[in-house]
């Protein structure tokens, strides 16, 4: 299976860098509905997302980019259902995307 990027919804930002990590997937493109980032719905249904999209915390990452509130609830989603999830993070100094661990 191939590495995947996920990022919580599109951005126009430039991610290129983050495409040495994996192809970039969209959890929330714009054409498709998604409850509030504050409905109490939201966590349940970004659990699901993943899931849905077959996420594999052994080769899939999310990119640290996006609405706070929906980025962190993926975060959490991420950890609450595999225990574990890898984060890419800007670095500013080599203007590139790092990968991080994250586990609970």
């Amino acid at each position: 299976m191939t590495n995947r990027v996920f990022i919580v919804e599109e951005t126009n930002k430039d991610i290129s860098d983050a495409t040495r990590h994996g192809d970039v997937t969209i959890m929330f493109p714009s054409s498709e509905f998604r409850p509030s980032v504050w409905h109490y719905s939201m966590p349940r249904v970004i659990r699901l997302k993943l899931v849905d999209m077959s996420f594999d915390p052994d080769s899939d990452c999310i990119i640290a980019l996006g609405p706070s509130p929906l980025l962190i609830s993926a975060i959490a989603a991420a950890l609450s259902v595999y225990k574990r999830v890898s984060v890419l993070y800007w670095n500013a100094s080599s203007s590139t995307y790092v990968k991080r661990e994250e586990t609970i």
